[in-house]
């Protein structure tokens, strides 16, 4: 089950800026104030890792699964079940 959920023009704009990077759409968000609470070698490591790729396999299923609806006909609207998709 998902939750649908209209998101205001400018809000997207900022979930875009950390969803849609380097071409991908796997990514792995830090909560800024989490490094505070890493040891300082583990949080200059991830700060290196800021905005590059690096290997993950989020262990089988993430902690968030998001989808855009974003045009019609689409796979989401298929799914949503509003048709239009072959």
């Amino acid at each position: 089950m998902a939750f649908v959920k209209i998101v205001p023009e400018k809000d997207m704009k900022v979930l875009e800026k950390y969803l849609r990077i380097c071409g991908t759409h796997e990514v792995v968000l830090v909560p800024e104030g989490s490094l505070n609470r890493f040891p300082a070698a583990v949080a200059s490591e991830i700060r290196e890792m800021d905005d590059t790729g690096v290997p993950y396999n989020f262990g089988g299923e993430a902690d968030y699964s998001i989808d855009i609806l974003r045009d019609f006909p689409s796979f989401q609207a298929a799914e949503l079940g509003l048709g239009g998709f072959d």
